[in-house]
Formats: structure tokens, C-alpha cells, sequence
């Protein structure tokens, strides 16, 4: 055979099939590759169900009660200040705008409170003995789990400055009965334990007026050294509310008495605390 054609038959034997064979592997590794359009894709992962908290908003237009307490044994002008509710409630009126709204002042006995409807409950003492029976121990601490505020004060005249001397002091016999009460089982319990400061940014001071260095301090004129005296709020919040304000500062001592020292501000902290309260009740109930 002429080697020319030896050579010529071998060269066709080799590149004849090899030529497929990259081909085809690039082939497969297309369809491999290659994504379905999106019209057929199917997500196979489960879908969990997710449970978010259903918030029921109140509307806040209509009349609001404000309600001081009184209790047995309790002294006017010493542990309670009857003019005190009142005055606020017309200064809101007066200076604060709140469409469609109203605040009214109540007083009521503390054994025959429901506290069904009240914004805000205020509850004021110094010498008297605060023992509440168990009736009015669930009836306050239903009130604070269903959303509502308790405003507790330390009092104390200005009237005369012997009588005044411990104003503004932290762990008075008032203070210790308060938080007592607070802690009960029937109240709030371990809950009602975790008391802390009002931090300077706090929305009670800026839900009106603005108290940019915090609490008005002109009700503790006349009482302790300055550097001794306790300069904050304190305040108690049950699942994430605020339900308890607690003050040694002698504040509503000033709305209740026109010549006050430092009256407006005074006022004007009162206004911020029946407007958080307003806050706090149209936000409703985290069900």
C-alpha cells in the first residue's frame, strides 16, 4: 500500500470521533446548569405560621377622670392636698390643647374605689398608716395590669420649714408603705419590685412641656442640703408600660397652692403626666 494513503486513512480514523466528544460534554454541562424559567419554579419550603400581637388603639377624644385617692387616718394639708387634682385639672384646661378632650378631678375613698375608667390615679401621703385590705389590693393591682397609672407622692407642706425638713429624702415611712404595696401578690408582685430611675430622656418629660434638666425641684425648697436631696422620679413598668410614677419631690404640693414657689413648672409636670397617661391609654392593650 502507498504510504501516502496509510497516512491519509489513519488521519481520518483519528479526528472523526474524537471531534464529538468535547461537543457533547459541553452539552451536558449545560443542561445541567441551565435554570428553569420562573413561571416553574416551585417553593417547597414550609411556611411557619407567624403570630404578631394584636394592638387595640383607643380613641382619645371625650372626658377623662383624674382621681385622687383618700384613706383612713389621712390629714389634709399633711398627707393629702384636696386642691391639688383640681388646679391641675383646670390648668390643663386652660393651657394644654387636646382635641375633643377633657379632664375632669375626682376624689374618691379608697375602700370604695373600683378605679374602672380613671387616666390617672394619684395617691399622696406622709404620716398616715397606708394598709389597704385585700379587696383594694386586687382592685389597685388590676388597675396597673390593665394598663393604668399610678402617680405616688412623698408630701410635705412648705407652710412652715420644721415640718418640712425631710423634704425631698428617699426612704421615709411613706416611701417604704408605697413600694410595700406595690410588691404585694395582690398587686403586682415581684413585678412591683423593679424600681428605677426616670432617665432624663424620658417621654414624661417632653409629652408637652419641655423638662430638658428633668423634674421641677422647687417643691423641696426649704428641706434637705442640696447635695443630700433626692433629684429624680422613679417609675415602675409592668410588661413594658409605665405603671407607677413615685416622687419625693413634693410636686403637687405647688398645684395646690397658688404662691407656691415654682408653681407653672410645677403644673406643667402635671400637664406631661396626664398627657403621657393619655399616650399610654391610646395605645391600648397588647392582647
Amino acid at each position: 500500500m502507498d504510504d501516502r494513503a496509510t497516512r491519509h486513512r489513519a488521519s481520518s480514523m483519528t479526528i472523526r470521533p474524537h471531534g464529538l466528544i468535547p461537543f457533547a460534554l459541553l452539552s451536558l454541562v449545560a443542561l445541567a446548569t441551565a435554570q428553569p424559567p420562573d413561571s416553574l419554579v416551585t417553593d417547597t419550603r414550609v411556611e411557619l405560621p407567624t403570630i404578631e400581637p394584636e394592638r387595640q388603639p383607643r380613641h382619645t377624644a371625650g372626658v377623662h377622670r383624674l382621681v385622687a385617692l383618700k384613706y383612713a387616718r389621712m390629714a389634709e394639708g399633711t398627707d393629702h392636698f384636696s386642691a391639688a387634682l383640681p388646679e391641675l385639672a383646670a390648668f390643663l384646661d386652660s393651657d394644654v390643647e387636646v382635641a375633643d378632650t377633657r379632664f375632669v378631678s375626682e376624689e374618691h375613698d379608697l375602700g370604695s374605689f373600683s378605679f374602672e375608667g380613671a387616666l390617672l390615679v394619684m395617691l399622696t401621703g406622709n404620716r398616715a398608716t397606708l394598709n389597704p385590705n385585700d379587696t383594694q389590693k386586687k382592685r389597685l393591682g388590676a388597675y396597673l395590669r390593665g394598663g393604668g397609672l399610678l402617680f405616688a407622692e412623698d408630701v410635705r407642706s412648705l407652710a412652715f420649714f420644721d415640718t418640712a425638713r425631710d423634704v425631698g429624702q428617699s426612704g421615709t415611712p411613706f416611701d417604704r408603705q408605697l413600694k410595700a404595696l406595690i410588691a404585694d401578690p395582690q398587686v403586682l408582685g415581684r413585678a412591683g419590685r423593679n424600681w428605677r430611675p426616670v432617665a432624663r430622656n424620658h417621654p414624661l418629660y417632653r409629652s408637652y412641656f419641655q423638662f430638658p434638666a428633668g423634674p421641677p425641684m422647687s417643691g423641696t425648697a426649704g428641706g434637705r442640703l442640696a447635695n443630700a436631696r433626692v433629684t429624680e422620679l422613679e417609675q415602675l413598668e409592668y410588661r413594658g408600660r409605665v405603671a407607677v410614677v413615685f416622687s419625693d419631690l413634693n410636686i403637687s404640693f405647688a398645684w395646690s397652692t397658688s404662691e407656691a414657689v415654682g408653681r407653672q413648672r410645677s403644673l406643667q409636670f402635671g400637664a406631661n403626666l396626664v398627657i403621657f397617661a393619655l399616650a399610654q391609654y391610646a395605645a391600648g392593650d397588647v392582647r
